[in-house]
């Protein structure tokens, strides 16, 4: 971040989303958020543990708590929600069955 390298636990990371800034995106983690200049179409490919679940947000399927499939969000540890866009609704589908996660 900026003039700084953080490693962080890929663990503690909850997504990472866009910023109102171009090139900017933002980290949340387990421990705190930052900003950091970056691509979030390369950081998909460099990273095959975080998943795209809409064209603005990477989420570490390890830390969402629920998936609401009618209300197309995503509900993480730290209360934010996402929402996904329709055409994802059978992605999201093959989340919940992988990682076991809650769906409401």
């Amino acid at each position: 971040m900026g003039r700084r390298i953080i490693n962080e636990n890929i663990n503690d990371i909850l997504y990472i989303i866009t910023t109102p800034k171009s090139h900017r995106l933002k980290i949340v983690t387990v421990n705190g958020m930052g900003e950091f200049t970056g691509d979030i179409k390369k950081l998909e490919v460099e990273n095959d543990f975080l998943e795209k679940i809409s064209q603005s947000c990477l989420a570490n399927p390890s830390n969402i708590v629920e998936i609401n499939l009618s209300t197309r969000s995503i509900s993480f540890k730290d209360g934010y929600k996402e929402t996904f866009p329709r055409r994802s609704k059978a992605k999201m589908k093959s989340l919940i069955e992988r990682y076991n996660l809650k769906t409401v």
